[in-house]
């Protein structure tokens, strides 16, 4: 406060009183002019979480306003105008600033958020950071550790943000200042390259400054659905988008780096978009609102892909917005034309052209092409990853293209077969399914499938945990650990926590998005169960994800510690573990098809030409380039089984034909001769016969009866009593 004491006369009481106003008028709205700073120069910075309260000092309140940068653009073109206070859909526009009114910015009120912007003046601001609301957003009395590349002394934030912004040899992502030692740390990383669990921290005194300037890689991201909420204040709002898919390149387009959005959950069309995201927003009170059908998509990872052709050889080249731990592929050759990543931004793949463990194609002459797999894990694929088609060009003209569009190349999942393992006492299976527990007949990779574990008899006793669960690929080559020893899961981001089904212990389900390896297109599951009475008890996991983001949760991978029961041969539950295993087919996932083929299949391309630098899509089919040689061999080998089994059965069916036409023929001989025997003018006695016409006896009743024609037959000519002539036969002789 400043305080005039005028000299006395009558109408001194007017005095102080001018005064007072011009000061009011001239401090504030005149800020940038009162530093002599050149209108290249005034730019904004952005403080989340922060109201400005100086009622006082308002100069217009205009609601309706939907985005961020429309409020800051009022601001700028109006001279009086030293900052704004924004909530979605209301913009206060102040006379003055929390850089002469400090103790008039404080923390928003729970439960909303405020955005907070305010003048300020940067050397070359406008000109090294052009088309920007804001420059750098602020977060007071934090800092980011262990990733500052350079230490300069700095006298004014203002003067650290220049030198941020100045930067030649990296790009500066952010900078810490420190109030009290009047020095700038500038880093090539920030919170959304780097887990900020474990490199954030409180820190007073410091200023941590995030460079919105920076170049944010567009041409291929990925987000990641959070269901059940959505940010309470947002940049921007747009009305009557057609889909998600275009509201999510709303986002990716956007003049600012947003890293988050949601589609239709506040209205029918609505697309909301925010620079913020669970990585930025840790300092802030809840600032999600809890919505059970709501669901807010952030940005997990942004590539920028060019290639560099040379004279025998190209060099894919990727620069991310995440720093990455994986490996980058030729898709054809994962094991042999590989480079591991390990938390690198930039990174490239060399692919020579006669180079047999990499296995580039020569489509035509003078054109070359590969297919390149980013593959976060380790050693499975999974829906994160990103596939795509590299190609030189040497005979065309002087433009090089590339596509933006996103690559979404569907692969059927179809069920090799589900193995069950049948114990004694309960009966397990298990199956893979969808999250409903419903059988599935097709999916492809990054899909929501889910591993059930069942116990069959309904009215068992037992329940059941799980631990040890592997993935192995069909060779029996790689396998990867699912669930632990103690029942955890080892990554939440491939694998869920096994949870009960409808509070059953008897079954039990995992979630997890559909993968693959690399080498083949089977995924073979397999895991310990066992049964325990009365119930298991969960155990405690405490894990940490891909991103870096630690989760506590409860399995159903323990069981509980039994009491020692086992006097006199007694136990409570079983002792052995009983193994249950599964097996799914997964088509590759970056399988390039013919768009007339397959219509819902989108094909990223990379292509370079020998000497230019500008991107275009390439839809063209003769672009295509396929063979699943493990699908032929299936296919063929089905095939050949259903012909043998038809003609096995013709075969049968012929041969038991012929055989009873054999029989009948045999049958109708007998029949005759027993007729033409039964009135043999040798016999005076007539023999007796069946009181049964011929055709329904059997032919062992002929046969039968034959015989004893033939015993009748050997007594008349050889028994006692031939005296040359014939002798009666009477039926006591028989």
């Amino acid at each position: 406060m400043i305080r005039i004491n005028p000299p006395r006369h009558p109408h001194s009481h007017s005095v102080p009183l001018l005064l007072t106003l011009t000061l009011v008028m001239l401090s504030p709205g005149a800020l940038v002019r009162s530093q002599n700073c050149p209108t290249r120069d005034v730019t904004f910075e952005l403080i989340t979480g922060y109201v400005f309260t100086a009622p006082e000092f308002i100069l217009d309140t205009r609601p309706g306003v939907l985005l961020l940068e429309e409020c800051i653009e009022v601001c700028r073109q109006n001279v009086t105008c030293a900052s704004v206070n924004y909530e979605t859909g209301l913009c206060v526009l102040f006379m003055a600033s929390a850089r002469n009114n400090p103790g008039s910015l404080s923390r928003s009120q729970f439960p909303v958020f405020t955005l907070f912007a305010q003048k300020t003046c940067v050397r070359s601001a406008r000109t090294l950071c052009p088309g920007r609301g804001w420059i750098f957003d602020r977060v007071q009395d934090f800092k980011m550790l262990g990733f500052a590349r350079e230490t300069r002394p700095a006298d004014t934030v203002e003067d650290c943000m220049a030198q941020c912004l100045s930067q030649i040899t990296f790009t500066c992502r952010s900078a810490n200042f420190d109030t009290l030692k009047l020095t700038c740390e500038i880093s090539d990383m920030d919170r959304h390259t780097v887990n900020s669990r474990n490199a954030f921290f409180p820190a007073i005194g410091i200023d941590y400054l995030e460079n919105n300037c920076a170049e944010k890689p567009s041409s291929v991201c990925n987000f990641k659905p959070i269901k059940g909420q959505i940010l309470k204040t947002v940049d921007s709002v747009f009305a009557n988008i057609g889909s998600q898919k275009e509201c999510e390149q709303l986002c990716v387009s956007s003049t600012y780096r947003c890293h988050s959005y949601d589609y239709g959950d506040t209205g029918t069309n609505i697309c909301r978009m925010s620079h913020h995201s669970s990585e930025t927003l840790r300092n802030i009170r809840e600032p999600y609102l809890s919505a059970a059908q709501a669901t807010t998509y952030e940005l997990t990872s942004c590539f920028n892909v060019s290639v560099d052709c040379q004279a025998n050889y190209m060099i894919a080249k990727v620069h991310t917005n995440r720093v990455f731990n994986g490996k980058i592929y030729g898709k054809t050759r994962p094991n042999s034309c590989t480079i591991n990543v390990e938390n690198k931004l930039d990174f490239e793949l060399y692919l020579g052209f006669n180079d047999i463990d990499c296995d580039v194609k020569q489509e035509t002459p003078g054109r070359f092409g590969s297919d390149v797999i980013i593959q976060h894990h380790d050693m499975i694929v999974t829906g994160e990853d990103v596939g795509l088609k590299v190609r030189c060009n040497y005979n065309l003209s002087n433009t090089t293209i590339v596509s933006d569009t996103n690559l979404s190349v569907k692969g059927g999942l179809n069920i090799a077969g589900a193995e069950n393992t049948v114990v004694r006492s309960p009966n397990v299976t298990l199956r893979v399914t969808d999250r409903l527990g419903l059988d599935i007949l097709s999916a492809q990779v990054g899909d929501a499938l889910a591993l059930r574990f069942e116990i069959v008899e309904k009215e068992s006793p037992y329940e059941i945990f799980v631990r040890d669960l592997v993935a192995m690929d069909g060779l029996d080559s790689s396998e990867i650990v699912l669930i632990d020893s103690r029942g955890c899961p080892t990554d939440f981001s491939i694998l869920g926590a096994i949870k009960e089904v409808e509070g059953s212990g008897k079954v039990l389900q995992s979630d997890f998005d559909a993968f693959k390896f690399p080498t083949s297109d089977l995924v073979q599951f397999r895991a310990l169960v066992t049964p325990c009475i009365p119930r298991c008890d969960p155990v405690q996991c405490d894990v940490t994800d891909y991103y870096g983001k630690r989760q506590t949760t409860s399995s159903f991978g323990r069981r509980r510690r039994r009491r020692r029961r086992q006097i006199e041969g007694q136990d409570t539950g079983s002792k052995s573990d009983l193994m249950v295993a599964g097996v799914i087919r997964i088509s590759d996932k970056f399988e390039l098809a013919s768009r007339k083929e397959q219509p819902d299949t989108l094909e990223r391309e990379i292509i370079r030409e020998d000497t230019h630098n500008v991107w275009t899509p390439q839809d063209s089919p003769e672009h295509v380039s396929c063979l699943n040689t493990v699908s032929f061999s299936i296919g063929a080998t089905i095939f050949v089984f259903v012909q043998c089994v038809i003609l096995g059965a013709w075969t049968y069916l012929y041969y038991r034909r012929e055989r009873k036409k054999s029989e009948d023929s045999l049958a109708s001989s007998l029949c005759s001769r027993s007729s033409s025997e039964d009135l043999d003018p040798y016999f005076v006695v007539p023999i007796p016969t069946h009181h049964r016409p011929c055709s329904d006896l059997s032919l062992e009743e002929h046969r039968s009866s034959r015989s004893q024609r033939s015993k009748l037959q050997h007594l008349e000519h050889f028994g006692p009593g031939r005296s040359g002539s014939f002798r009666g036969v009477y039926p006591r002789d028989l």
